[in-house]
């Protein structure tokens, strides 16, 4: 597991850091945990899914926290955000950037663990569904949270995912869809397109925008109930995200 920490105050950042570092050492985990003191030092050279948590630190000097949590996920929609701060003000900003959680500051080891606790929950449940398939001479199991699309392709299926890979699969549209179309997750564009909703950015008259630059045919009769379908699963993932995070205080 890779955690960042983001705060230009050397004591809050340290005593984030220490606490941190006491939870992995309890739960035997192994994590890298990398601290910034300006979030331009986070966003420099920052990749999708370079990070499992990023914890950050509202009101900065230079960039907010809130800005970057922008720029992060323009680049990433699967790092899960912890904003750090002193006042609630711009706690529904922050769900709007799908924020896992909301922190007020002094942060104290409880607040974390159960942070932390929360975090490995969701991970656990996230992986438990995967796709299991044969390709290239190897056998795959992605997770759901993994998968991006499942395109049928003349006599393949072809699979991607969010690190980048495509695989080509003689599995059938109909095997992967009847049991990807089982989560709530997964969407069908078209006659042999399924996307993950996770990774749709927005919808264009006759396509689907995927986060990263690629586009997606759809159905152009189905077009406004396909959108609201996204919409809604948007808005229910944020809801439930505040109502749990709410729940948990």
């Amino acid at each position: 597991m890779n955690i960042a920490i983001v705060d230009d105050n050397p004591l809050d950042l340290e005593t984030l850091d220490r606490i941190l570092k006491e939870y992995c050492a309890v739960n035997a985990i192994d994590a890298e945990i990398s601290v910034f003191d300006d979030a331009q030092k986070l966003l420099d050279g920052y990749r999708p899914l370079q990070y499992t948590v990023i914890f950050l630190d509202i009101y900065m000097n230079s960039i907010t926290g809130i800005e970057a949590a922008r720029s992060v996920r323009n680049a990433d929609p699967d790092t899960l955000l912890v904003f750090l701060t002193s006042s609630t003000d711009h706690m529904s900003e922050a769900f709007t950037l799908h924020a896992f959680d909301y922190i007020q500051k002094p942060v104290n080891a409880c607040q974390i663990f159960r942070v932390m606790d929360d975090i490995l929950k969701r991970r656990t449940e996230s992986e438990s569904n995967r796709l299991s398939f044969y390709s290239n001479k190897r056998d795959y199991s992605l997770p759901y949270s993994e998968i991006v699309t499942v395109i049928t392709n003349a006599n393949y299926l072809e699979i991607t995912d969010c690190h980048g890979n495509t695989y080509k699969t003689r599995m059938t549209f109909v095997a992967a869809s009847t049991q990807l179309e089982q989560d709530k997750r997964f969407l069908r564009l078209l006659r042999g397109v399924l996307v993950n909703m996770d990774f749709i950015a927005s919808f264009g008259s006759d396509t689907c925008r995927i986060k990263g630059g690629d586009e997606l045919p759809i159905n152009i009769r189905s077009r406004k109930s396909i959108e609201q379908t996204w919409r809604n699963y948007l808005f229910s993932k944020i809801r439930g995200e505040s109502m749990r995070r709410g729940g948990n205080q």
